[in-house]
């Protein structure tokens, strides 16, 4: 197992930086909280890194910007870099590592080969690795009108069909089989389709044509995955990893999985693995992020270096040779008949061969209320990420939310085992839920899967659909869900103590905190004792601060980090011995748990909180001599904490050690030290250091800078010429300043170009400097072009221009156009979307409306809603309404909670 160089408690390192520029700034907690929309507390356990995950960054960049702005406002200077890329970095390592040492916590200590079957890839069950049983046909159905070629090529059909279907190769089956052709080298392919394509059925018949005598092997899960290596398995293997992103995205092992593929492909073989991705997820993946935290890196860089795709298409429309195969083939098997003869223009063979179309087709149109409704609880149990089996006790007790209707629910006596049979009737030999058992001898069904088809429509369809309190219950009962212990083969992922910690998560995001107690504490119980951490955190927001104490002192035998949640509510309680000795506790637990050294980030924490309550000497002895033993990544800080107190020359020399040891960030963090302390002359030329050595020069930065030195002329000329070079930040500080020179026309031009390029900002900026002068025809034509220019972005389902063309209505004044827009978005499932909505109906006196959107916005997953909930029913003058909220959350319906 790798350890990591550094330990979790580097989240309050992150912390310190933003508390750092907001006070550099001149900003108070309240004014960051007009700013942000979040609680005065959310900021506060962000700047103190009281978070147990990373903080959101569309927060944090605000956070950033709003400083630049008051800095820029008010003269100051910053010795904290405001470069959003800079802070963008920080913030993916910040996740990265959280992801890393959440993996290695949860990691079982055991061969997660042990258990798999290794047999030669002739000797495996085609079904049991994910190939899906076809339609079944009666004989009768083998009798349509033919012509006398066909007729010539049909045989008659006696006794029982084969299990699969004859197979109908297509060019990518070609591509394929050639790569596998190399049984001299490793080989990695990934085979990309959508549900029901034909992947898995294309996968299977490469490998048995190509290897048939290799060992086959099928990792049960990511974590067992991870632990693949040489050590397991020998040469001449095949690793089946059919819908590979279940493995790859993975909260707890899904990077550790990637990474040990990428190494099993690096060793002596041949080793081929082999698996199949919808295409969504194989974007996803790939997708590297604008901003945030880089979750994929790992799982990217491995399909990046080592995968040949082969894409599936959907049908056969653009594949004669396949056709006229499908056409002689269908002659002779009932089964590819009846696809061949119902396809239609579509050519979609696989989907009617699989039934995932009249899965469809029959679940819409609703034939039987209670069973759809049996399956509406599947479908939204798997969006939860609960893959099953589901009992039948489960899918009984879940089922009355999905039954608003009264009469719905009146049935007889045995209304539920009707339901039931629907749900499972095969249509075409395919059912929606699939029966399974578990327990040796024939008997009646212990559970239920969802069909694959179905539940990616699920994801699709329902998206926006709140999850009933009924789902709910049944999840989070310990009685209704799951086989008996010992059932390892179809446990139900609830009992799973990572998906218990998910679903509380999940819970908690929703202000379900009812519901995320109860996950939270049976995670932590069955061994997901990060999820104690969680529960801590929960219990505090709800004012339970002695329980909160009590979870966190389960928490330190397995959770270094819980030492310093204890330290940290020591020190704002003024206990400050006392959060010393905490914080010491949790660098030596970090130290014996992650390596020696790793416990740096809860000594330097101590050393920031020592500062805070006046023990100055202290808390620098600490840094310089966390310095001295080169354990600092980043020596920003600690100059920040010498230069607050009077120690600038120690704090510029601190610094210069970042920059001789090649950093290309520390140039640009003394250019904010020296100008903060007025030093404008220093920092310009360290600035055109950087320039001249290729770093990280803001020519915003250091037009300001020139401002302040009385050098307007020129800071204009160097924004010009990063303006002619594309720099659209540049260009809008030029607008900027010639408007507060008053030279209003040759602002509004570099508005304007900017706007022109893609600036949002720049195109607001025109807009009311158009106003401003009272141009308000240009205004509204303005405004009009945009919006126009968004019209086939929105079309084709990009919910950012669509939201875009509301806010610009919104600005026209046509609100209820704004409104159309914004809904349209956020149906779709866009949670910024949802939200704009909320804050827009709020902005023009819809109140009540806002606040449900909100509470739609959170209690469908979107986002984390608490703090801009209970700031809208304060701004309502709903106090008491808003702090019960604040300490009990929301029922699944959206109401608030009252206490138990």
């Amino acid at each position: 197992m790798t350890t990591p160089s550094v330990p979790a408690d580097a989240f309050q390192e992150f912390g310190g930086l933003l508390r750092q520029l907001r006070e550099e700034a001149g900003l108070t907690v309240r004014d960051l909280h007009d700013v942000l929309d979040v609680s005065i507390s959310t900021i506060s356990k962000t700047q103190n890194g009281g978070h147990a995950t990373p903080p959101d960054f569309y927060m944090v960049k605000k956070w950033v910007t709003a400083c630049q702005d008051r800095a820029g406002a008010s003269g100051r200077t910053l010795s904290v870099s405001v470069d959003i890329k800079w802070w963008r970095k920080q913030h993916g390592q910040l996740e990265r590592l959280h992801e890393q040492l959440s993996s290695q916590r949860r990691e079982a200590a055991r061969s997660g080969l042990a258990g798999n079957a290794r047999l030669p890839v002739r000797q495996w069950d085609p079904l049991r690795l994910g190939v899906r049983r076809a339609i079944t046909v009666a004989p009768t159905d083998f009798g349509r009108p033919c012509s006398p070629a066909e007729g010539a090529l049909r045989v008659p059909v006696s006794g029982d069909l084969p299990l699969l279907p004859p197979y109908v190769e297509r060019s990518h089956d070609r591509r394929l089989r050639a790569l596998l052709a190399r049984s001299s080298a490793n080989t990695c392919v990934v085979v990309t389709g959508n549900s029901s394509s034909g992947t898995t059925r294309t996968m299977w018949e490469a490998a048995i044509k190509c290897c048939a005598d290799w060992t086959l092997i099928h990792p049960n899960s990511a974590a067992d995955l991870a632990h693949l290596s040489t050590a397991h398995i020998g040469p001449n293997t095949v690793v089946w990893l059919d819908e590979l992103h279940s493995y790859l995205l993975d909260s707890a092992a899904g990077s550790a999985a990637a990474r040990a593929l990428g190494e099993l492909m690096e060793a002596p073989g041949p080793y081929l693995i082999i698996g199949s991705m919808w295409p969504r997820h194989w974007d996803e993946l790939m997708r590297r992020p604008a901003e945030g935290a880089d979750h994929h890196r790992p799982a990217r860089q491995f399909l990046e270096n080592h995968v040949e795709e082969i894409a599936v298409p959907d049908s056969f429309a653009q594949d004669s040779a396949a056709q006229e195969l499908l056409r002689r083939r269908a002659a002779r098997d009932p089964r590819l008949s009846i696809a061949y003869e119902t396809a239609g223009q579509q050519w979609r063979i696989t989907q009617v061969l699989s039934g995932g179309r009249q899965l469809v087709s029959r679940y819409e149109r609703g034939d039987d209320r209670h069973g759809t409704a049996v399956i509406s609880v599947a479908m939204d149990a798997r969006r939860l990420g609960v893959h099953g089996p589901y009992t039948p006790a489960f899918l009984r007790t879940a089922v009355d939310g999905y039954l608003p209707d009264g009469s719905l629910r009146v049935g007889g006596k045995d209304w539920f085992e009707h339901a039931l049979s629907y749900a499972s009737e095969e249509v075409n030999g395919v059912a929606p839920l699939t029966p399974v058992r578990h327990t040796p001898g024939i008997g009646e069904a212990e559970g239920y899967v969802l069909h694959e088809y179905l539940a990616q429509h699920g994801e699709r369809t329902r998206q926006h659909l709140r999850i009933p309190a009924s789902l709910w219950s049944a999840l989070s009962s310990e009685d209704n869900v799951g086989f008996a212990p010992g059932s390892i083969d179809l446990t139900a992922h609830v009992n799973d103590p990572e998906t218990l910690h998910r679903l509380g998560a999940i819970a908690r995001t929703r202000m379900l905190y009812g519901f995320a107690e109860q996950f939270l504490r049976r995670a932590a119980v069955a061994g997901a004792t990060a999820a104690y951490l969680e529960l801590a955190d929960l219990l505090t927001d709800q004012e339970r601060h002695d329980e909160s104490d009590q979870v966190l002192q389960l928490a330190v035998p397995t959770q270094p980090y819980a030492h310093v949640y204890r330290a940290r509510r020591f020190s704002r309680q003024g206990r400050v011995d006392d959060a010393v000795a905490a914080y010491s506790a949790g660098a030596d637990a970090c130290d014996s748990t992650f390596g020696i050294g790793t416990g740096i980030h809860s000594r330097l924490e101590m050393a920031e909180m020592l500062s805070r309550h006046d023990r100055v000497e202290e808390a620098i002895a600490m840094w310089q001599a966390a310095s001295d033993a080169g354990l600092l990544i980043d020596r920003t800080q600690f100059a920040s904490l010498l230069a607050r107190h009077g120690r600038l020359p120690m704090a510029v020399a601190e610094l210069r050690k970042d920059i001789d040891a090649g950093s290309r960030l520390a140039r640009s963090n003394l250019v904010h030290l020296l100008a903060r302390h007025r030093m404008i002359d220093e920092a310009l030329t360290e600035l055109r250091a950087a320039s001249s050595e290729d770093l990280n020069c803001d020519a915003t930065h250091v037009a300001r800078l020139l401002i302040r030195q009385g050098n307007k002329d020129e800071a204009v000329t160097e924004l010009r010429a990063a303006a002619d070079r594309g720099d659209l930040i540049a260009r809008r500080e030029l607008g900027r300043i010639l408007e507060q020179d008053g030279r209003t026309a040759e602002a509004l031009r570099e508005y304007r170009l900017a706007a022109q390029s893609g600036s949002v900002p720049a195109r607001d900026d025109l807009i009311r400097l158009l106003k401003a002068r009272g141009e308000h025809e240009a205004a509204h034509a303005e405004l009009q072009a945009a919006i126009d220019s968004l019209q086939a972005s929105a079309d084709a389902g990009d919910s950012w221009a669509r939201t875009q063309r509301g806010f610009m209505y919104a600005q026209m004044g046509d609100v209820d156009q704004a409104v159309i827009e914004m809904r349209i978005a956020a149906d779709s499932g866009d949670a910024q979307s949802r939200w704009a909505l909320a804050q827009l109906l709020e902005i023009h006196g819809q109140g009540e409306n806002a606040v449900t959107e909100a509470v739609t916005a959170g209690q469908v997953g979107l986002l984390n809603i608490r703090d801009q909930f209970v700031r809208m029913l304060n701004q309502q003058g709903k106090g008491d309404l808003a702090r019960q909220a604040s300490l009990y959350g929301l029922l699944p319906d959206g109401t608030v909670a009252r206490p138990a």
